[in-house]
C-alpha cells in the first residue's frame, strides 16, 4: 500500500469515513479518536508541521527503513513516546484532521518538500508514500474497517 497509489489513497480516506466514535479495536488500547489522532501526528510530522519527539535507536537508517517497510508489523507494536494519545479527542475533528493530512501529505510530496523524517532518516518521497500507506493499514485493520 502506497499513498501514491490514488486509488489505495481514496480506499483509505472511504474507510476513514465509515468510523464512528463507537468503532471499536480488535487489538491494543487506543481509542478510535485517539488512533485518528496517532496517525494524523504522524502525517504531519512526516511533512514537519510537527515538533513531536521522535527519538530512535541508534540504528543505521537503511535497516530501520527495511524493517519499517519490509517486515511484518505485528499486533501490539511499539510507538514512539509522544505518538501515544494520551487523552480523549473530539472524533469528528480528529476524523477531518486525518484526512486534511492525508491530502496536505499528497500536496507536500508533490511539490518536493518532504522533509527527511528524523526517524526514518530519508525524504524520500515514494518511500515515505508507502511507509504512511502501511501505517495507516495497520491501523484501519486494527479497527476492523
Amino acid at each position: 500500500p502506497t499513498f501514491l497509489d490514488p486509488t489505495f489513497r481514496e480506499q483509505v480516506k472511504a474507510r476513514i469515513r465509515t468510523l464512528t466514535p463507537t468503532s471499536q479495536r480488535r487489538w491494543g488500547t487506543m481509542t478510535v479518536d485517539q488512533m485518528l489522532w496517532h496517525l494524523s501526528a504522524a502525517t504531519e510530522l512526516m511533512m514537519g508541521k510537527s515538533t513531536l519527539d521522535v527519538t530512535v535507536p541508534p540504528i543505521p537508517g537503511p535497516i530501520i527503513r527495511f524493517v519499517a517497510l519490509q517486515l511484518p508489523w505485528w499486533r501490539g507494536m511499539p510507538t514512539a513516546p509522544s505518538f501515544v494519545a494520551r487523552s480523549r479527542y473530539d472524533f469528528e475533528g480528529e476524523r477531518d484532521r486525518a484526512l486534511q493530512a492525508i491530502d496536505d501529505l499528497i500536496a507536500t510530496a508533490a511539490a518536493g518538500k518532504l522533509p527527511r523524517h528524523p526517524a526514518f532518516k530519508t525524504s524520500d518521497s515514494a518511500w515515505l508514500m508507502a511507509l504512511q500507506g502501511k501505517h495507516f493499514e495497520h491501523h484501519l485493520q486494527q479497527l476492523g474497517v
